[in-house]
């Protein structure tokens, strides 16, 4: 009877390649929904939705950036490291949606928490290299979206409306 429950849940788990498509479908979903929000949100111009676009756009051009500086000088590599391209995509995005409030936020984190843990699984990166990759993008994107924030016209307060 157990044996046969072993070999049951076994043929019931999610093969590589199954998982390897649901975490190559997290940041690409996540970059539409971020973009798509700004603009069914209530209480937001389309100024204010336009702004929070390009400023997405901008965060996921910092994390290719810091890619192509970590190719150029091998940072990552010269520690036994590997940079988490999926990381700083998956931040860059996330920090678009963390403007629209707490409920995002909590939501962000979960996705996050999901996402690290289906990398290390399919051993994508290790832990190390997803925390090293988030301490090099997380203090540019907090200072990119606090600059947006004090712009005159951006109305930052509209941004966590929710």
């Amino acid at each position: 009877m157990f044996l046969q429950s072993l070999i049951e849940a076994e043929e019931g788990m999610l093969s590589y390649e199954t998982l390897d498509a649901i975490a190559d479908s997290v940041n690409p979903t996540l970059g539409v929904v971020s973009l798509l929000v700004p603009w069914v949100k209530r209480n937001r111009s389309w100024r204010q939705a336009l702004l929070l676009n390009a400023i997405t756009f901008v965060a996921v051009a910092l994390a290719y950036v810091l890619q192509a500086l970590d190719n150029a000088t091998g940072v990552w590599p010269s520690a036994g490291l590997d940079f988490s391209t999926h990381t700083a995509i998956f931040i860059a995005v996330a920090s678009s949606l963390w403007q629209h409030g707490i409920a995002w936020r909590w939501g962000v984190l979960a996705v996050g928490a999901g996402y690290a843990i289906l990398m290390r699984i399919q051993n994508y990166h290790s832990w190390l290299d997803m925390i090293t990759t988030s301490i090099a993008i997380v203090p540019l994107l907090v200072l990119i979206w606090w600059a947006v924030g004090r712009l005159p016209w951006s109305n930052a307060r509209a941004y966590s409306n929710g």
